[in-house]
Formats: structure tokens, sequence, C-alpha cells
């Protein structure tokens, strides 16, 4: 737990979704003195398909948010937000890669209002297009803002299907959060909560929590995490790898073009 100290004080958890600060580090906020989650999407898609169940997408978004408040409430957050565009709106699940520029706004006016010690977010695996967008957008305002941040595995394809919970490119920076019985038996009754997400989670079941940090240099952004198939090409979805880094790339250039105009 030495490496992880940084962590336990003032921690801002970056999500894409409700259900990933669970799923990812639901043991480790509970050891966290003041924590603050912030979520990228609404965690409701804009594809019917995705949720048959309910009336509509903003009824989809408004269960996952409670289920987010409930579970939450698990480990004393002090605080839940949403990341919005100019308008008030929150983005879309699978929709992130389309509003880098607002989302990184709305993600660096909450950093420097809350001022956290640390940042954790999903790492750069290629799992889920808006995970992929967290990621970037974690590291270019903790970059500018100079606040350490970390990352943690959710899943990614790998040869044979998905591999969950275990960083696809681990390099021995890693540190492993081993909980304690009713570290884990909480962090149960919070991905319980999650009830709308019930057959999605059952594929996780490692207890062990995996992070690192989260350096400028350990990614490159125009290019896809890893040279395999990432998991959402694999399952159909029409955005690709090669149009996430585009979105980077659009964005990095933009920011670059700023700067020159500002100077």
């Amino acid at each position: 737990m030495a490496a992880l100290v940084p962590l336990l004080d003032n921690t801002l958890v970056v999500v894409a979704h409700p259900d990933d600060e669970t799923l990812g580090c639901g043991c480790l906020m509970q050891r966290v003195g003041e924590l603050r989650v912030a979520f990228a999407t609404d965690g409701a898609p804009l594809d019917p398909q995705f949720w048959p169940k309910f009336q509509n997408r903003a009824h989809y978004a408004s269960v996952r948010k409670l289920e987010a408040c409930d579970a939450l409430a698990y480990v004393d957050a002090d605080q839940m937000e949403f990341l919005i565009d100019g308008a008030g709106k929150t983005f879309p699940d699978q929709a992130l890669y389309r509003h880098l520029p607002e989302a990184a706004l709305s993600l660096r006016s909450m950093v420097e209002r809350v001022s956290p010690a640390a940042m954790i977010t999903v790492a750069y695996e290629g799992g889920h297009p808006d995970h992929d967008c967290c990621n970037f957008l974690v590291n270019q305002v903790a970059n500018q803002l100079g606040i350490p941040a970390w990352e943690m595995p959710l899943y990614h394809r790998a040869l044979g299907g998905q591999r969950s919970q275990e960083f696809w490119d681990a390099d021995g920076s890693e540190s492993v959060l081993e909980p304690s019985y009713a570290e884990i038996k909480k962090k149960q009754q919070m991905l319980a909560a999650y009830s709308s997400q019930s057959e999605a989670l059952k594929q996780f079941t490692s207890p062990l929590e995996r992070f690192r940090p989260l350096s400028a240099e350990r990614y490159d952004y125009f290019h896809p995490p890893h040279p395999g198939q990432l998991n959402y090409e694999a399952w159909g979805w029409p955005m690709s790898g090669a149009d996430i880094c585009a979105s980077f790339a659009d964005f990095l250039h933009s920011q670059v073009s700023a700067d020159r105009r500002s100077a």
C-alpha cells in the first residue's frame, strides 16, 4: 500500500460511466479521506438498443444517476458530478469522443474548483471508446495543472476474448490493492446498487484492484492503445480506434493553435 498512499487523502476519480468507479476502485475508495467522483458521460447511449427496458434515453440516464448515488453512499463520497457542455447538458454514452473540447473544459473547471491532490481514471486499453477518452482527458488536464494522475484497468480485447481488471501492457509499475473481507463485501453492495447493469457486471470477479501512475508520456494518443482488434471494434460499434485517435489529434492540434494565438 505504500505506493498508493498519495491516493488516500483528497482524490478525484474520473470515469466514463456510473459503475466504472466501483469496478475499478470500489475498495480503494473506502480508504480515501476526501473522495469526489466525476462521470464523463451520463451512461445512456443514443441508440435505443442499449436501453430496451426503459421509456427513453432520459429515463435510462436518470436511473443510472440514481444508482450511482446509491453506490457512492456506501463510501460517503463527498461529491458526485457529471461533466457537462456549455448548455449544461451531459454527454451521451459512446459519444464522448465527439465532445472532447467541452468535456475538457468541464473537467478542468471542476479540478480547479475542488483542488484534488490526485486523480484516478480508467486505462487507455481499447475496451470502450469513452474509457479511452477519459484517460486522454485526465492526462491532458492533470498535466496542464500539475496534478498527479493514476490509472486503473477495466477490460480490453485479447486473444481468446475479453480480459478484465488487468493492464494489457503491465510493465512493473503497477501497485495491487488486496482488500479486506469487509472491503470486498462493501464493494459487492456497491455493485448491487447498479441493478440495471447486473448482467454486464457478472464478468468482473477479481477482488484485486490495480493502479499505476499515468504520466504525460505513457501513451501516444495518435495511435490506438495496441495493434490488435479493439474491444468495441469486435463488438461492431460504429466507431473505430482510428476515429477516436483522430478526435484526440484534432483536440491536440486545436490546443497548439490556441497556444500560438495567445503567445
